[in-house]
């Protein structure tokens, strides 16, 4: 099957049709031959082809590794501690690889440090106060990471100016821990993490905090517009896509997840973001890749179910980086045994000559029984030209709903996952799927009664029946409440008058008066 990414909209639609072999797997060894494998892989230059990540070796020990057309190499250690290296980012053409590890002060103490390696040069380390380099810019100019001996402070390091101290957020006049974990392309904004919540530095705007929820921000796209990381929403931590026009807005987690997400990698153009969500268990980890047409998936059920990719026996646990274009993944994964092992997903492998998009609903939209649902696609072959007209559209809860570039249709409660299918004269499939969530259209009804004690003190009951979500109750035209889809509560007063709406909607009752 092939993936063809296409912008339309302002969404990257992910487009998936066959033949097979359309994208490929690669598990990466590390450098390790014998003994316990241990391998990482953390992030990926923008062509996809260079890979940067950690591994076990020979000696027992961890070092740096990158990986360029199936072949690995060991980045080498720093000067008087040996092989105790980790490889953490890569610059965006591949040339400048940073990661962290250990040498020695003037005193022949061991301490942590940051590093950068070139092809010609090697490994260098980066001078103190720099402690550990996370990412760089799309030419290697500018890198990131830790500094101070305690690990708290970011630090911006330039070939012309070497290390600098980013400057911390300051609230309620303290300052505290920071990191910066990632850089934009054009390493003019840095993210990261400081007192506890996620912030962006420019030059011209200092370090900005990006919201009042707790979290980190962990990359940033090509030109600095959009960033992403995860933070506390509803006390759950959450991967997160933040730009100056939306805010900070929540990704949620995999289906069945109640642990944590992280987004931890994002394309050059914020399309496509990748990274890790956790069912609250240490084995309940799952890779995911995230656009805005399909929302939050699980990457190896994608590779496995619909890309039909043996993944060698490996668990997906982390999606640590993706290429400029968001055909390239990398990350980490486990065997059986609980080894941990580099791998890369690779969609570039052939180009699509057919592909379907759905341009409306968009996904996870939520509807009601009694909605007339458009749903609206574009299918082109290389060969026919535009061939939406034979879109076939079907629910996993309706069956097929009939073919056509267009159709209105209605649909039964539940969760419905539509899929959009198109076929060409040479019997090629391609397909795309969309989430919609339909409800029962509420039937909401009202009472209220009043009650006096002693004869002089009146309570109002208010009750409400035939929600189907979430509901505000209004007393005098203000919402003074909310609540289920069912549900009373008695207060003190007469004279109010009550009405209760479904929650986002036009679903409301009639309006009462409490006499």
């Amino acid at each position: 099957m092939l993936f063809s990414p296409i912008l339309l909209s302002g969404y990257l639609a992910l487009s998936f049709s066959s033949p097979a072999n359309a994208a490929e797997f690669i598990k990466i060894d590390g450098l390790v031959t014998s003994g316990q494998p241990f391998s990482e892989a953390n992030g990926v230059s923008d062509d996809g082809r260079i890979v940067v990540g950690m591994s076990s070796t020979n000696e027992g020990t961890i070092s740096g590794f990158r990986w360029k057309s199936g072949a690995v190499i060991d980045l080498g250690a720093l000067p008087s501690v040996g092989p105790n290296t980790s490889g953490q980012g890569i610059a965006g053409n591949g040339d400048v690889l940073v990661g962290r590890g250990r040498t020695v002060d003037e005193q022949g103490t061991p301490i942590n440090a940051g590093w950068m390696w070139t092809e010609n040069g090697g490994i260098q380390d980066l001078g103190r106060p720099a402690t550990y380099a996370s990412d760089a810019s799309y030419d290697g100019s500018v890198i990131v990471g830790k500094a101070s001996s305690d690990n708290s402070n970011a630090l911006r390091w330039t070939i012309e100016q070497g290390s600098e101290i980013i400057p911390p957020l300051t609230i309620q006049g303290e300052e505290g821990i920071t990191s910066a974990h990632g850089v934009s392309g054009d390493g003019a904004t840095i993210v990261g993490e400081s007192l506890g919540f996620p912030f962006y530095w420019q030059p011209t705007q200092g370090t900005v905090q990006l919201s009042q929820l707790k979290g980190q921000a962990y990359d940033v796209n090509e030109d600095g517009s959009i960033i992403i990381g995860s933070a506390k929403f509803n006390d759950i931590l959450e991967a997160f896509r933040w730009t100056e026009e939306t805010g900070m807005v929540s990704l949620g987690l995999l289906p069945g997840d109640t642990g944590y997400s992280r987004a931890k990698a994002i394309s050059a153009n914020g399309q496509v973001i990748v990274g890790t969500s956790s069912n609250g268990s240490l084995k309940g980890l799952r890779a995911f890749i995230w656009d805005a047409q399909n929302g939050m998936r699980d990457l190896a059920a994608l590779l496995e179910n619909q890309y039909n990719l043996d993944l060698q026996g490996l668990t997906l646990t982390s999606a640590n980086g993706v290429s400029a274009d968001g055909s390239v993944i990398v990350g980490r994964a486990v065997d059986a045994n609980d080894n941990p092992s580099a791998w890369m997903v690779d969609f570039q492998t052939l180009e699509t000559s057919l592909s379907v998009q759905v341009l409306s609903p968009v996904n996870q939209a939520t509807f009601y029984t009694t909605d007339t649902i458009t749903l609206q696609g574009l299918a082109d072959d290389s060969e026919q030209g535009d061939v939406s007209s034979n879109i076939n559209w079907s629910s996993n809860l309706d069956g097929s709903l009939g073919q056509g570039s267009q159709l209105n249709v209605q649909l039964s409660a539940g969760n419905h996952q539509i899929t959009a299918e198109v076929n060409n004269e040479t019997g090629d499939i391609a397909y795309t799927n969309l989430d919609l969530r339909v409800l029962e259209t509420p039937q909401l009804e009202l009472s209220v009664s009043v009650r006096r004690v002693f004869f002089f003190f009146p309570y109002s009951t208010v009750r409400w029946t035939g929600g189907t979500d979430d509901v505000e109750i209004y007393k005098n035209g203000s919402v003074s409440r909310t609540g289920s889809t069912s549900g009373e509560f008695t207060e003190y007063g007469q004279g109010n008058s009550y009405q209760v709406c479904q929650v986002n909607t036009n679903f409301c009752s009639e309006r009462l008066t409490a006499r």
